[in-house]
């Protein structure tokens, strides 16, 4: 998990972001920083100005540049591109936008406005970004280098002159310059006098380069020029370092405000890009809940929920490879996160902010020390007792695994004793020792919890409330089915097991295996639950639609015989000729609009029956619905039948139902939700930007009116509440949908559904 990748300047992983904060005051701060960089993310101004920050140095070089002027040394121009570079990121009162604490910004803009007047406008003139430049734009180098420039194309036009007229002599046609002055290479056996003066020899001594005597004049001339141009360029420099040098302060407000952005934005890309949630912090370290935490590294994880409110600690058992060490290191690393302020690998995370984190895990067997594994556990163990601090929290995984289980389950319950003397210490391990797995499970001040295992193979699902079987003999059968030879060896340890042992193992095994079914069957009461509750409502919003769109094509055609008939009245008005074809057409017209929708229906339907009678409990057709529905009882005096489709009860009129093949039979088929192959019920949204959320929620929110879906749980996370704001603001101002009620208090997600 390496942060560099996220940020611009070198020093800002280690320097700013891994500097702990080791206050819950400042790491809420940090929190509140991050969600307002989140929060302009998606605007122009902020990408223009990360345009203007990446073109500074990431060495940063302008923050040393800063200590070399308070030492009155002068800059060259490519130091002071960089110092102009940093002060044009200032622009559009972006201190304020972007949360960045200042204490008089208005008195900054306007001396740093002083300072691109007098400088930057200037220096921009005839110095580039990329530090390319043009001296012939700056109006005290101008002349200068307009001179030099003209000199030495006349001194090039010379020497090829000179280099034709010497074709014999010269080593090859280029042209060099060398100690400032232009030569031409002679080869030293043809060399004499009346080529010119010898500036240098190569290394070989086979080649002279000679300054034709032609042009010794214009040589000395041009580097008169050179040498009047590097002074005029030195005068610029010590103007614009002593100009710059007034305004150090300005200076060392934006390299702070620089490192600022970059802070933040390192944590805000790195806890999108692993999707990390914002925790809720508190004091108080009996506040402890994850809700659909996972390891940020592990690809495609197992989401699990752990709620210790109430407990001192967290005592997880289960098969070995079953995801024990990956729960234990996801709340190690959401502690230790919380000190550096980089969010929770959770969808909603709430806990106390401990001082101290204590975690063992591996093998700690030391040779060199002359340390057994079991030693190096009880040296670590017996530290960690020593200087045990309050508000900690401590985590191991395998508890003494290195000794027998008896004592090892006696020892780990005493550390825990002598541990939560303490105030305010957590305490999660993980175990395969029995006695301590039974002795947990009956204390209240901790909470039992295992892996889930099924079909011979993990889940990775914590279940909590129950401890779980090692599942070591049904592992290592696994692992070895396809080894004839060690057969033997699973059937003989089944045998040597101690039967009570056995027994125990056995029961938890059942007891796992039945609750892994329960949760199975619970979830999916909850979906099946959550479709009834939303069918009646889906089948109104069909029905709704429908006839929304016959009104309004029914309001079109009779706006148009309304203008037909005005227009026939001002022709009858003013005595105009009226055709009996007109009139005739009218009439046909009107009598289709005015023909009663039941004989329309009829024709539809003319091949079934009305029944002579209505029989309670038969199934009919109703042309009204046109579907089938479970007659339940009648109203005579209304009129109207009231039938079941489903789990539906709906009215429908006595003349629209029709005789059906069924019509003397029970129907128990209940009613069905077809929902389409591209439609899902849940999306994650976390990480987007709110033009592709708001394209997906438009996109999507329709499968639920045209009853496709019962209703769409939207994962927008926590952070600045962007997403979350406009989802309610749609659903206001969409008259079919509705918030469906959160009984889990998760703000982090939305669900919505269609109105009753």
């Amino acid at each position: 998990m390496s942060l560099k990748q996220f940020a611009h300047f070198i020093n800002t992983p280690e320097k700013r972001v891994l500097k702990p904060l080791n206050s819950l005051e400042k790491i809420n701060y940090s929190f509140k920083r991050q969600q307002e960089i989140v929060s302009i993310y998606t605007e122009e101004f902020f990408y223009e100005l990360l345009a203007h920050i990446r073109k500074l140095d990431e060495d940063e070089i302008f923050y040393k540049l800063i200590g070399l002027l308070k030492k009155d040394i002068v800059l060259d121009l490519k130091q002071v591109n960089e110092i102009v570079l940093l002060t044009e990121v200032y622009y559009k009162d972006i201190f304020s936008k972007t949360g960045f604490e200042f204490e008089d910004e208005n008195s900054f803009k306007q001396r740093i406005q002083k300072f691109s007047s007098f400088l930057t406008k200037e220096f921009r003139s005839f110095y580039n970004e990329d530090n390319s430049y043009d001296y012939l734009k700056h109006p005290k180098l101008r002349n200068l280098y307009k001179e030099q420039l003209e000199l030495e194309s006349q001194i090039r036009k010379s020497l090829q002159v000179t280099l034709t007229e010497n074709s014999n002599s010269i080593q090859y046609s280029n042209i060099d310059i060398i100690n400032d002055r232009y030569v031409i290479p002679i080869k030293s056996d043809h060399y004499t006098k009346k080529h010119g003066h010898i500036i240098s020899r190569s290394e070989s001594g086979q080649t002279l380069f000679v300054e034709p005597i032609n042009i010794k004049n214009s040589n000395y001339r041009r580097l008169e020029i050179v040498i009047e141009l590097a002074q005029a360029i030195e005068k610029l420099q010590r103007e614009y370092s002593k100009k710059i040098r007034e305004y150090t302060h300005e200076l060392n407000v934006l390299s702070h405000f620089v490192f600022f952005i970059d802070e933040y934005k390192t944590r805000a890309d790195f806890c999108s890009h692993y999707k990390l949630s914002i925790p809720t912090l508190r004091e108080d370290t009996s506040e402890f809940f994850f809700d659909n935490f996972f390891h940020p590294l592990i690809e495609k994880p197992v989401k699990n929920s752990l709620n210790l409110e109430g407990y001192n600690g967290l005592l997880i058992s289960g098969p070995n490879a079953g995801g024990k060490t990956a729960i234990l290191k996801t709340v190690a690393l959401s502690a230790i996160f919380n000190h550096y302020a980089l969010g929770t690998p959770a969808r909603f995370a709430k806990m106390g902010f401990y001082k101290k984190i204590y975690y063992f895990g591996s093998d700690g067997q030391n040779l060199d020390e002359g340390l057994s594994s079991f030693a190096a556990e009880v040296t670590k163990y017996s530290n960690m007792v020593k200087n045990i601090e309050e508000n900690s929290l401590v985590i191991i995984d395998e508890i003494f695994n290195t000794t027998s289980s008896e004592e090892a389950s006696a020892l780990a319950i005493a550390i825990f004793e002598q541990l939560l003397l303490k105030q305010n210490i957590t305490i999660l391990a993980s175990t395969h020792h029995q006695m301590l797995k039974s002795f947990i499970h009956q204390k209240n001040n901790f909470l039992s919890a295992h892996v889930g295992f099924d079909n011979d193979r993990p889940t990775y699902i914590l279940h909590t409330g129950t401890p779980g079987s090692s599942y070591a003999i049904s592992t290592f059968e696994r692992y070895t089915k396809d080894v004839p030879q060690v057969e033997t060896i699973t059937k003989r340890a089944k045998e040597l097991m101690d039967k009570k042992h056995v027994h125990y193992e056995a029961i938890l095994e059942k007891i796992n295996k039945k609750e892994h079914e329960l949760s199975i069957e619970l979830k999916e009461q909850r979906m099946t639950t959550a479709r009834l509750k939303n069918q009646e409502s889906s089948m109104q919003g069909v029905l709704k639609l429908k006839m929304d769109n016959e009104l309004k094509s029914y309001t079109q055609k009779l706006n148009s015989q309304i203008e037909k008939l005005y227009s026939l009245k001002k022709k009858i008005k003013n005595k105009e000729d009226i055709s009996l074809k007109d009139i005739d057409h009218l009439k046909r017209e009107s009598n289709t609009l005015i023909e009663n929708k039941q004989t329309k229906e009829e024709n539809s339907y003319k091949d079934l029956k009305k029944p002579k009678s209505i029989i309670i409990g038969s199934q009919y057709f109703s042309t009204f619905l046109k579907s089938s529905i479970h007659v339940l009882s009648i109203d005579e005096r209304k009129k109207v039948v009231i039938g079941k489709k489903g789990a539906i009860q709906i009215k429908c009129p006595i003349d629209s139902l029709r005789i059906t093949n069924n019509s003397s039979k029970n129907e128990n088929q209940g009613y069905q939700v077809n929902f389409n192959s591209n439609t899902k019920l849940e999306y994650d949204c976390r990480g987007m930007r709110l033009e592709e959320f708001r394209d997906l929620v438009e996109r999507t929110s329709s499968s639920i009116i045209s009853g496709e879906v019962p209703f769409i749980n939207y994962i927008h996370g926590h952070g600045t509440g962007v997403l979350k704001n406009w989802l309610r603001k749609f659903i206001k101002r969409t008259s079919d949908l509705k918030i469906q009620s959160n009984e889990t208090g998760n703000d982090g997600q939305t669900t919505i559904e269609l109105k009753s």
